[in-house]
């Protein structure tokens, strides 16, 4: 009789471990997939950056290519300004948009084959089309992935940041093999066209299995996709003749599964609560209570509300836009500028991206935002003095490192608050708004990083930015 239950436990010790085994496995890939879709949002500006040190060597505007085509990347918030418009209103859905997004990318990629055809003129015409391709899909990208990303599994908007992130240290890891294998321009953008057309099958292969990255069974008609795959039995086929119609066990799996999502978002929630007041002083318990009147708040009612954090994402977006167009300057006329600008950038994009992938664990989670936008603003002063006096600076050559150094730490903290600020908007206190809150926070980024790159590109035509020329830049690249 004793052996016999102890068989039985041991026998039920084994198939919740290996049932433990199998959800993890799931979460991983589930996490690769979303990431993966993610890569797409900005792999092309940021390889235009990477490649910075090439363009201004080859192209005909020199140093000044650096906060042009950061200001033609925001005119792609043109196109993310009236995709809010199309979503608010319902008249395009949240799946095409992305398609069109992803396909958008692709198709700049490829225009970028053709960096240097500038038809004989002083312009880099082709180079203007890729890039402005590649800034309308990262602008409507922000707006819309993560309001997608929010009707799924929680850890799935974390993945989605992290995607975007890493997308620059994946344009940085093909640009370091550029430098070992010593392709051209063109073979680094066919790569990049290939990391997208990943990015493209793993964004199909959410909409094909929806449940499987968990998104909820009475959610399923929020799917464009799904609907009309239903009636092609592709869903059919996947689960069964009538999706809606599940066990009683499957039914008792979910609810254990989503009990655990809410207690593990309440704890987030109270990490939160004690860390950064937002808009009230009232605890956990009264944002639960307080959520019940959430359901039918106005955007102007879930803006108010949440302002804070929205100013917060427009002030750092602006700060380092405004930088990612005149850090060139700081280092233009030294010895070797071409390489340290190279390093800027890539080391930038490089740390930012691990620095968003951090945000993936719930530990590493630090929601003092108001401290991490003042060290930005203190960052920030020197290394625009430094791009605004050049090589007049107190800085020796043998120290200009030092301005790499410090606006790779500016990266670092940057890219952790936007990720760190996209993560808030999944709290429970935002549950019943949370993809609106998301699209809003997708639009004050936007907003920031136009006017960052707006105001730099003017600072630099009207000459309050110096720096060398083509020729100097080319004379000391190597």
């Amino acid at each position: 009789m004793g052996d016999e239950i102890n068989f039985d436990v041991d026998d039920n010790k084994n198939i919740n471990n290996k049932r433990l085994t199998q959800n993890f496995y799931k979460r991983v890939f589930a996490y690769l997939v979303f990431f993966l879709f993610g890569v797409s949002s900005w792999l092309l500006v940021n390889s235009l950056f990477v490649e910075m040190g090439e363009l201004i060597n080859i192209t005909p505007e020199g140093t000044k290519i650096a906060s042009l085509l950061s200001l033609i990347i925001q005119f792609g918030n043109i196109g993310a300004f009236i995709l809010i418009l199309l979503l608010e209103k319902k008249w395009l859905h949240q799946e095409i948009s992305i398609l069109i997004i992803i396909i958008i990318a692709i198709g700049s990629s490829v225009i970028c084959y053709g960096t240097e055809i500038t038809f004989g003129t002083n312009y880099s015409i082709v180079l203007y089309i890729g890039c402005f391709g590649g800034g309308l899909g990262g602008a409507m990208s922000v707006v819309s992935y993560f309001a997608f990303a929010s009707m799924f599994d929680y850890s799935t908007t974390s993945a989605v940041a992290t995607g975007m992130g890493a997308s620059g240290l994946i344009a940085s890891a093909i640009g370091i093999s550029q430098t070992l294998i010593e392709f051209d321009i063109v073979v680094f953008f066919a790569i990049n066209t290939v990391v997208l057309v990943i990015s493209f099958l793993s964004f199909f292969l959410i909409v094909l299995f929806p449940f499987y990255f968990g998104l909820d069974r009475n959610d399923i008609y929020k799917t464009f996709f799904a609907r009309y795959l239903k009636k092609s039995q592709v869903l059919s086929s996947c689960y069964g003749d009538d999706i809606y119609n599940i066990s009683d066990d499957e039914k008792e799996k979910e609810e254990e599964e989503r009990k655990l999502h809410e207690l593990e978002r309440e704890k987030e929630n109270n990490l939160y609560e004690n860390n950064i007041l937002l808009t009230s002083t009232t605890g956990i318990h009264d944002s639960y209570i307080e959520s019940n009147d959430n359901t039918n708040k106005t955007k102007y009612q879930i803006i108010k509300e949440t302002y804070p954090i929205l100013l917060h994402q427009l002030i750092i977006c602006f700060l380092y836009y405004f930088l990612f167009g005149v850090i060139p300057y700081a280092v233009s006329e030294y010895k070797k500028s071409g390489a340290y600008t190279n390093w800027i950038y890539t080391g930038g994009l490089v740390f930012a991206s691990i620095a968003r992938f951090a945000c993936s664990f719930k530990v590493l989670l630090f929601y003092k935002f108001i401290i991490l936008t003042s060290l930005q603003v203190i960052l920030f002063i020197p290394l625009s003095l430094c791009c605004y006096f050049g090589y007049t600076t107190f800085i020796p050559d043998d120290w200009i490192w030092v301005v790499v150094f410090f606006y790779i730490i500016f990266s670092i903290l940057n890219g952790y608050q936007v990720t760190g600020i996209y993560q808030s908007a999944r709290l429970p206190k935002y549950n019943h708004y949370v993809e609106e809150l998301s699209r809003y926070l997708g639009t004050a980024n936007q907003l920031g990083a136009f006017f960052g790159s707006v105001f730099s590109f003017f600072l630099v035509y009207f000459g309050v930015f110096h720096g060398s020329d083509s020729d100097s830049y080319t004379s000391s690249y190597n």
